[in-house]
């Protein structure tokens, strides 16, 4: 990488270009890099310039990010007030049309009241998010939205053959004992 910052259990690894064209196997080997470093936070930054935002341009990495590393997401938000509690909320909503529908709600708790910036993980479970689906993350303390962010899950669904294993009986027509 061309910046790394460690002091663990936290590693950031730093890929920047003066233009907007990354290696997907770059970024892909800085990912398993970070990956083998060890445990803790690890986060990969790719800073760029960008004149145009292609949403697809990332999709084979973040894809890759979904299926390999599973659905840890880390947020950070910093507020206007301080939170007067130590208590949030971090709510995720599946976008559908233009409506949004609640699919998972995850309680965070901080060291103290009063606290600006907010620094925490949550995971997704995939099997109840799912993929290629649009989300809304919101920050809540006592029914107040304090800050919000949309982004997506990619990766592949589900593959199913269309083999069904019958029993012998069910092959021949026979009821089963199961109904006894």
């Amino acid at each position: 990488p061309d910046g790394l910052i460690v002091q663990r259990p936290f590693a950031v690894y730093i890929e920047t270009k003066s233009f907007d064209w990354f290696y997907d196997q770059q970024l892909v080997n800085h990912l398993d890099a970070l990956n083998s470093d060890g445990t803790g936070t690890k986060v990969l930054v790719a800073l760029g310039n960008f004149e145009v935002q292609d949403e697809k341009r990332f999709e084979r990495v973040e894809t890759i990010c979904s299926e390999k590393y599973g659905g840890k997401i880390y947020f950070a938000a910093f507020l206007k007030t301080p939170l007067n509690d130590v208590e949030y909320l971090v709510k995720i909503y599946e976008l559908q049309g233009r409506g949004q529908v609640l699919v998972a709600t995850v309680e965070q708790f901080t060291d103290s009241r009063g606290q600006f910036s907010l620094l925490s993980s949550i995971v997704l479970d995939r099997k109840t998010i799912g993929v290629n689906k649009q989300l809304l993350m919101t920050v809540e303390a006592k029914g107040k939205v304090l800050g919000s962010a949309r982004f997506k899950i990619l990766g592949e669904g589900e593959k199913y053959n269309g083999k069904v294993n019958f029993s012998e009986e069910d092959a021949n027509g026979k009821p089963s004992n199961d109904d006894e």
